[in-house]
């Protein structure tokens, strides 16, 4: 299912922008913007968000996607006011990538050195690391009445994830999940 949305600009209400996404969460979103968006977000102070459509299926949604910036227009083109760089409608969901769009893909990667590369950690980053990781060990933990020795003896013999244990020691839910001072 997916959620077709509008963002209109704080000033004006106007909208400036229709997108879809699998749910209401990416209508909030910033990240995977383009520059003129947040261009826009910046000039204006923020942007408001309006559900246009939710729990309509994938396809539909693309083209109502298409109906909207239709009817809106694109700026880049001259024909209105949306920042949208397409027409929509070409959504990527579970997409299948021909040998062709891999080799391409994997011929543009190719030789380029990883941000990291040959940067090592520094000795003070380190220690935070392995202090983290010792709370995680020494703490006292109560859960259902049995006490373990931290979070990794916790999880070992439950057999669930420390992050899972570690979770439910935060959630209010779990009341049998306790750290002992």
């Amino acid at each position: 299912m997916a959620v077709v949305y509008l963002h209109k600009r704080r000033d004006t209400e106007d909208v400036f922008y229709v997108g879809i996404g699998l749910s209401d969460r990416r209508a909030y979103e910033q990240k995977y913007r383009n520059n003129h968006w947040h261009g826009v977000v910046n000039k204006t102070g923020g942007f408001i968000v309006e559900i246009v459509k939710c729990n309509v299926d994938w396809k539909d949604a693309c083209l109502l996607e298409r109906e909207l910036i239709c009817k809106y227009g694109r700026a880049d083109v001259g024909l209105g006011q949306l920042v949208n760089k397409t027409d929509g409608g070409e959504g990527t969901l579970n997409a299948i990538w021909s040998d062709e769009q891999n080799a391409a893909r994997s011929s543009k990667l190719k030789g380029r050195t990883p941000w990291n590369k040959g940067k090592g950690m520094s000795s003070e980053f380190k220690k935070k690391i392995a202090k983290a990781s010792s709370i995680l060990k020494r703490k006292l933990i109560s859960i259902d009445g049995v006490v373990y020795n931290g979070l990794v003896e916790a999880s070992e013999k439950l057999g669930i994830s420390y992050r899972t244990v570690y979770t439910r020691l935060k959630n209010v839910n779990y009341t049998n999940y306790i750290y002992i001072k």
